[in-house]
């Protein structure tokens, strides 16, 4: 008969032995916060990325959690406009901790948006304009002045699905997100159409979550195409910089990509 000793050891090396093979077929959730390396505030809407390049970005307050699979080591990249694509290596102790992520400013890339001429972003705005009036149905368009007097505190998230009430998850498309359909019928009484959601030029798939993580604070535009049954647009105000700085034209014919 064992002793008392070598059995409760037994269980304990059991246990062990049951809780590793889990940890090296699934990996690691890393839960961190990116903030500004010289002023420690929040940075929203960061990308990270796992060494696999599975991303997720950071929410309102900066917060975010990623899974590393087995086999790849404990690091992260963080981008964010404006600041410094950094490698940040965590150490095997991450999965137990909260890690916090000080992003440098890129000067060079500050500088470059702050001597964008006010005329480039107006010809930024202008060409969405146009393409708004393109459209044969109805368009709400909510710029940053209209967002102002609109949108309280929250994400891009609450106030699309205030102003669009609509719109609901569903399986159906690219975005997972519907409005009922026109022409029920007996076979298909509760027909569901798929909503087209662009984020700064970019086609979502999964917006609620994506949108859920962009705070309203930076976002420069909405537009809303008929109710959201048209699609929905989302621009962050990087965005719109950049694009007026670059001098490029995103503003594509409506029916063309994003």
């Amino acid at each position: 008969m064992p002793s008392p000793t070598r059995g409760a050891f037994a269980v304990a090396l059991g246990l062990s032995l049951v809780g590793q093979p889990a940890r090296a077929q699934i990996g690691a959730v890393v839960n961190g916060r990116v903030e500004d390396a010289a002023s420690r505030v929040p940075l929203v809407g960061a990308r990270v990325l796992s060494p696999d390049s599975a991303a997720v970005f950071t929410d309102s307050l900066g917060n975010f959690s990623i899974l590393i699979h087995r086999d790849a080591p404990l690091e992260v990249t963080v981008d964010q406009f404006g600041y410094q694509s950094q490698r940040f290596e965590l150490g095997t102790d991450a999965p137990a901790r909260i890690s916090v992520l000080l992003l440098e400013p890129a000067p060079i890339e500050l500088d470059g948006i702050t001597v964008v001429e006010e005329s480039a972003i107006d010809r930024v705005f202008r060409q969405l304009a146009r393409r708004r009036n393109a459209y044969p149905g109805s368009v709400a368009a909510y710029d940053r002045e209209r967002l102002q007097r609109f949108a309280g505190p929250g994400t891009a998230w609450d106030f699309v699905s205030m102003r669009a009430p609509g719109l609901f998850e569903c399986s159906e498309g690219r975005s997972g997100l519907c409005v009922r359909g026109r022409g029920p019928t007996p076979r298909d009484p509760y027909p569901e159409d798929p909503v087209t959601v662009c984020v700064d030029g970019w086609e979502s798939w999964a917006a609620v979550s994506e949108l859920g993580s962009l705070d309203m604070r930076i976002v420069s535009l909405v537009e809303i195409y008929g109710r959201g049954r048209g699609g929905i647009r989302v621009y962050t105000a990087g965005y719109v910089a950049s694009t007026a700085a670059l001098g490029r034209n995103f503003a594509t014919p409506f029916g063309f990509g994003c």
